[in-house]
């Protein structure tokens, strides 16, 4: 199977050295696994003894009974020898982190990595268990950067823009095949659409059975899965809880407490709403947007994005948020949204902490510069010295009172915006 280089790795690879335990989280079938398992090959190589474990395998689960167990059955394999012990599906041990806890303070010779699925036993229980003994990775779906330089083979790496510009037809298949199918790293190896539709199929099937029904009791995965769509279907709208408790047949403790469950196990991510004046914006709601737009459409259950501008225009706006996820990833500015009681709104803010940058997104292809009513009621109210407008095409700077409004295509966010 072709390999995908993930932007992490390296971050994943340099922490190996620490005495820390590593924890690699995300999703299922995110790569997880796979990405374990090329660094395994990279130690042995490098002559370092390499052990692995993983909780879904019957014989390895046993080790698991007790810590002094699992201590006995390192010491066997490995005597002193410093080991890296590669430890897979965490999750599916009960009190996981008093468990690993245990084992790290015990100053054992040996290197541990960890990974599991979201789950809410991984991650609560686990990581504040691990106070001081761990750094955590996420693993998610791939980035469109990820996704973008393996299907070109890496030849444009981070340079899309060339990309574009010898090949427009090219970046137009690329953008509609991630909307469409998403960035699961099966998914995107499939080789049709079929068998892409299959392989989302089995993903979140597996979501539904080994997470939420297995691991964190949903009594009612129907309804679970009924307000899955219910949210896909209101992608990057700010959430009304008694309306959806209408809509999906359940009280609203009840959805309140299934959004957090699907924020937790990395199915949705939730940003809340800026504001500085509550009597006249929008204070508590979120917007929330799906981690990988192929379960997204699948949980609508309309494959055809492009039949429909509101359809195509709601997944471009999940499209970027995932852009900006990924621009944010080494930042500690935070995302938000901003809407006011008399319904202006602007899809993104970037918290800077000191003047915020609004983002509004249209799919749509600029031919001259037009800025939206709302962007400018936002520029009025806050004076950010930039704002955007992300769209399918078009390339322009306009001034508008104190702030230069940038109008610029998807492939331009990350060398455009400048964080």
């Amino acid at each position: 199977m072709e390999y995908i280089v993930r932007t992490g790795e390296a971050a994943i690879r340099a922490h190996l050295s620490k005495p820390e335990i590593t924890v690699i989280l995300g999703p299922r079938q995110v790569g997880k696994t796979t990405l374990m398992k090329k660094l395994m090959a990279e130690i042995r190589q490098a002559g370092r003894p390499v052990g692995f474990y993983s909780l879904d395998i019957d014989t390895d689960s046993g080790l698991f009974a007790s810590q002094q167990r699992f201590v006995d059955a390192l010491r066997l394999t490995f005597a002193e020898r410093p080991a890296v012990v590669f430890i897979d599906e965490i999750q599916r041990k009960q009190d996981a982190g008093l468990f690993l806890k245990g084992i790290y303070d015990r100053e054992l010779p040996y290197k541990f990595v960890v990974s599991g699925s979201g789950s809410l036993e991984l991650k609560e229980k686990v990581i504040e268990s691990l106070a001081g003994r761990k750094r955590v990775f996420h693993l998610m779906p791939l980035s469109y950067r990820e996704f973008f330089d393996f299907k070109t083979a890496y030849k444009y790496k981070d340079n899309r823009q060339q990309a574009a510009a010898i090949h427009p037809d090219l970046m137009d298949g690329l953008l509609k095949e991630y909307m469409t199918f998403g960035g699961y790293p099966k998914v995107v190896l499939a080789e049709n659409e079929g068998e892409k539709r299959a392989e989302l199929q089995e993903i979140l099937l597996s979501y539904l059975d080994r997470d939420v029904a297995a691991i964190i009791g949903v009594d009612r995965p129907d309804a679970y899965q009924r307000l899955m769509r219910l949210m896909a279907q209101r992608i990057g709208q700010f959430v009304n809880y008694s309306g959806l408790a209408v809509l999906s047949r359940l009280s609203s403790p009840t959805v309140k407490k299934y959004l957090w469950y699907l924020e937790k196990t990395f199915m949705t991510k939730c940003i809340p709403p800026f504001f500085t004046n509550p009597e006249k914006e929008i204070v508590k709601s979120p917007a929330c947007y799906f981690t990988d737009l192929g379960i997204a459409n699948l949980s609508r259950r309309n494959f055809q994005l492009f039949s429909s501008e509101a359809n195509a225009g709601m997944v471009f706006q999940n499209f970027v948020f995932l852009l900006l996820q990924d621009l944010l990833s080494d930042t500690f500015f935070e995302l938000k949204t901003w809407r006011t009681k008399s319904r202006a709104e602007v899809d993104f803010i970037i918290d800077t902490g000191s003047l915020p940058i609004p983002i509004e997104v249209k799919f749509a292809d600029y031919n001259k510069p037009q800025i939206p009513a709302s962007l400018k009621n936002f520029i009025r109210s806050y004076h950010p010295k930039r704002a955007f407008v992300v769209s399918k095409s078009g390339d322009f700077v306009v001034n508008y009172q104190e702030a230069e409004v940038h109008i610029i295509p998807y492939r331009s966010l990350d060398s455009t915006i400048g964080l």
